[in-house]
């Protein structure tokens, strides 16, 4: 059965490198699964020598992605005599 073609936005895409590092998992590891065909037809493409991935094919695969950690500035706290 084929499968249903859908309008993709840009703001739906991610490079490899982008969908890494917010999913904390190697593009090798994306770059893998892209090429053995777990992602669907519709959710990763290869354009010359860069992956574009789609947020769903990624979200389907590996889950919702971790929430940025924010890390607070440190202060040093500078005494006065």
């Amino acid at each position: 059965m084929a499968e249903k073609e859908e309008r993709i936005l840009f703001t739906d895409v991610l490079s490899c490198p982008e969908a890494a590092q917010a999913w904390g998992i190697t593009e090798d590891k994306i770059k893998r699964y892209a090429r053995e065909g777990r992602f669907l037809s519709s959710e990763a493409r290869q354009t010359g020598k860069y992956w574009i991935i789609t947020k769903q094919g990624m979200r389907r695969l590996f889950g919702n992605a971790p929430a940025p950690r924010i890390l607070s500035p440190s202060f040093s706290k500078s005494s006065t005599s």
